[in-house]
């Protein structure tokens, strides 16, 4: 990072701001000043690290992204030091792009006195994780310090994702049973530690090197057997929602060159993956963190049932994207639902169903479509004149095809060769799948967009506007 110094000078100027811990808005001068934050925030990642000495009077050393400040920290550099020493924080971990309001938030936090009601989160970060911030972690002191002895690491501090990486390469390099055993329980500890105070990256990092140990170690079989339930056990914390939705966080704040093994471990978890992925890509708040979590559903073809669920979600976005993915994951059984969105209210919806209604070209979605030609919306009905071709062109060689696909399919068709997640209308187990991704659109229009412009299903500029 470019003058790290500078940064660490301004986050303590935040720290001095009174009106921080009264709970108020930011002054002028900290409104600046937060500006100028997230302008470093955007160059990348930030690691906030103290070090301790032997001594227990030893002076705290700060380090940036693993660099000692040395004599260089200064007046405010102290302040932050002061701060974290306070809250017994180890590493302060900023995450690239991290907006304004986060970083206030762990301004005003920090500025508090702690709460020393119990150890661990219940402690020193008392009130921190009921933030919920999404680009800001911390690793606690107490925490850190305990498994560190109870693993036996030694010496400064080391960024967490490291730790759990040299667990990993002991664990592929293990001969004897019980080296992979002691190497499996220290992973087992580590995930739950850094779970349980949301830290994406070592997560992340686990789970590749979890796959890795699963799909390429090369173990004799007493070390085989051994590692077995260690890994199966480690596999199920995996699929734990909380735990999945942490490395799907990660991946979208990883370079596109770097996901491919994060991907290749979420599809081998399965559809706890996907269930992680559909619920990112709803709540992205950024085109391109959507673009990552939309990209990775379509390549891994995960979280069908989640998907056709949302398609009746009450956020028109919610279900244009659903919409939009069903398609080009060529979903075919699917095909009765999205039928069900061509009466959308929300022309954006109707856009992205029409054009993976035409992509599947199942017999059901032609004849559907081609009864839209009267529809206002310009992909619709241009949708619906290629369905109406399509199915001309297919009749002289299929005879009643056209007839066929017409005719309205019964309740009970649809339940059994509908979409994944029941088919059919509301109700039965469908609607017990919708209640859990959100509320249905299907009993009422949803708030009135307007009519939306006639952009590609692809393009995500408007989606919150």
């Amino acid at each position: 990072m470019r003058a790290p110094e500078a940064f660490i000078r301004a986050f303590g100027q935040l720290l001095c701001d009174p009106r921080g811990s009264q709970g108020s808005a930011p002054s002028e001068a900290a409104l600046g000043t937060l500006r100028r934050l997230t302008t470093w925030t955007q160059q990348g990642e930030l690691h906030l690290a103290l070090t301790r000495g032997a001594g227990a009077d030893d002076e705290p050393e700060l380090l940036v992204n693993g660099v000692p400040l040395s004599g260089r920290r200064g007046p405010m550099g102290d302040v932050l030091v002061a701060a974290l020493e306070r809250h017994d924080i180890a590493q302060l971990t900023i995450r690239q792009h991290a907006p304004a309001r986060e970083l206030f938030q762990v301004v005003r936090w920090l500025q508090r006195e702690p709460t020393r009601a119990g150890a661990g989160r219940a402690g020193g970060a008392q009130g921190f994780f009921a933030l919920a911030l999404w680009y800001v972690d911390v690793t606690l002191g107490g925490e850190e310090r305990a498994a560190r002895s109870t693993l036996g690491v030694q010496g400064p501090f080391v960024q967490p994702s490291q730790v759990v990486a040299r667990h990993l390469a002991a664990a592929h390099a293990a001969t004897k049973p019980n080296e992979v055993r002691v190497a499996l329980l220290a992973l087992d500890t580590l995930l739950d530690a850094y779970a349980s105070t949301g830290q994406c990256c070592p997560v992340a990092t686990a789970l590749v090197g979890l796959h890795s140990l699963v799909v390429e170690s090369r173990w004799m079989p007493a070390v085989r057997e051994t590692a077995a339930p260690h890994l199966a056990c480690l596999r199920t914390r995996c699929e734990d929602l909380a735990v999945a939705s942490l490395a799907v966080r990660r991946l979208a704040e990883l370079a596109p060159s770097a996901r491919p093994p994060l991907l290749a471990a979420l599809g081998w978890l399965g559809e706890p993956g996907g269930a992680a992925l559909v619920a990112h890509l709803l709540a992205a708040e950024t085109l391109a963190a959507r673009r990552v979590y939309f990209d990775a559903l379509r390549t891994l073809r995960l979280g069908v049932p989640l998907l056709v669920a949302a398609l009746r979600h009450t956020q028109w976005y919610v279900a244009r994207n659903a919409a939009a993915l069903l398609g080009e994951m060529q979903v075919t059984d699917a095909d009765a639902e999205l039928v069900f969105c061509l009466d959308h209210p929300e022309p954006r919806v109707r856009a992205a169903t029409a054009t993976s209604l035409l992509a599947l070209r199942t017999p059901h979605a032609l004849a559907a479509l081609a009864a839209r030609l009267g529809d206002e919306h310009p992909v619709v009905h241009a949708s619906a004149a290629s369905a109406a071709a399509l199915l001309s062109a297919r009749k002289p060689a299929t005879g009643a095809l056209h007839g066929a696909a017409t005719e309205e399919p019964s309740e009970g068709a649809s339940g059994a060769g509908g979409s994944p997640a029941g088919g059919g209308r509301p109700g039965g187990s469908r609607g017990r799948a919708l209640s859990a991704v959100g509320p249905d659109w299907s009993g009422g229009p949803p708030p009135s967009h307007g009519r939306g412009r006639s952009d590609d299903v692809t393009d995500w500029g408007d989606d919150y506007g």
